[in-house]
């Protein structure tokens, strides 16, 4: 494990460097030292115990590696299935920003192409038609990545205009093979990927790094004055995967697919050496089992099985319904 962390915070290295130096800010200026924004990847789903069960937000993701490491707290709002329209209207708001914020971390982007679908589709469980439907409808929603992006980093440099940010990539998930490979098990069959299928996938995640790295070449093309004098940092973390992808030669970093056995030990595809945290928010009562902290009745003793980081449609409606009391399409 200590190989992994050690690998994903040698790629990041140049963003925490200023963090980890500062002094600390006085307690009357707003913003936390160090916030976390995101997608799966930022929040560490799959890497259990979950800290935030509706999120899939694990202790062990890279924003608490991160924040030990600096010796600084982390306020994350990294959330399972997060497109950068949810990371913009729904973390955001919530996220502690502003001039005392020294460290943004965040990766999102690839959410905003179906990326259920094109997993679920680009599997045994779906037919090469659907796959190549499910890619092509992926690479037409490329074409506004860039602007996604930089319109939420820009964001982010208004709420903390001293904040260093750092924006991640994605891995690829599967390494080179032949034939076909088992991902994992899924309801009461193993779900396997084809070489094809897997070099789709692999290629669209490339795309979709690279549109990242458009948007921030947009960002940081429009420094003026007091926003964005601080270039956003990209990091790479391809590079440390490499043998530990899916169906790869070495030893897996990056799970496949798995059931869900309970509502706090959900997982799914992510990568392991990823931690995430929240602050602690006690609830004045604790819910009932079939009951969420916002009063919403969810099926008592259901088992949902999850494949890979991302979420049904469904499923992340409910989620989303229950930590910001509103489904996440009227927004979109």
């Amino acid at each position: 494990m200590k190989r992994r962390l050690v690998a994903i915070l040698g790629a990041a290295a140049l963003g925490l460097s200023a963090l980890g130096g500062a002094a600390p800010a006085s307690a009357a200026v707003p913003g936390a030292p160090y916030v976390a924004l995101g997608d799966s990847i930022a929040a560490g789903t799959g890497n259990k115990p979950y800290v935030d069960a509706d999120c899939l937000r694990s202790r062990r993701a890279h924003p608490e590696l991160l924040a030990k490491t600096l010796g600084a707290p982390v306020d994350s709002e990294a959330c399972s299935g997060a497109t950068t329209t949810d990371v913009l209207t729904t973390q955001l708001p919530v996220a502690d920003l502003g001039p005392a914020t020294q460290l943004v971390t965040l990766t999102m982007g690839i959410n905003n192409l179906g990326w259920q679908g094109v997993l679920k589709d680009c599997s045994s469980d779906g037919t090469s038609p659907n796959c190549e439907a499910a890619l092509t409808q992926a690479l037409g929603a490329l074409s506004v990545l860039r602007t996604d992006v930089a319109t939420v980093l820009e964001a982010i440099h208004e709420a903390a205009p001293n904040a260093q940010v750092v924006i991640t990539g994605y891995p690829q998930l599967f390494g080179q093979f032949s034939g076909s490979c088992s991902v994992g098990n899924f309801g009461k069959g193993q779900v396997r990927v084809s070489a094809d299928q897997a070099n789709g996938i692999n290629y669209l995640i490339t795309l979709v790094n690279g549109q990242i790295l458009a948007g921030v070449g947009i960002d940081n093309s429009n420094a003026d004055g007091d926003l964005n004098d601080i270039p956003t940092l990209p990091v790479d973390v391809d590079p440390a995967f490499a043998t530990h992808r899916l169906c790869d030669t070495g030893d897996r970093w990056i799970s496949g697919c798995c059931p869900r056995r309970s509502r706090l030990s959900g997982s799914g595809a992510s990568i392991r050496t990823l931690r995430a945290s929240r602050r602690t928010r006690t609830p004045s009562r604790q819910p009932s089992p079939t009951e969420s902290r916002r009063g919403v009745r969810r099926p008592a003793g259901r088992r949902t099985p999850r494949c890979w980081s991302s979420e049904s449609s469904g499923v992340r409606r409910w989620r989303y319904h229950r930590r910001y009391g509103h489904d996440p399409s009227h927004h979109r």
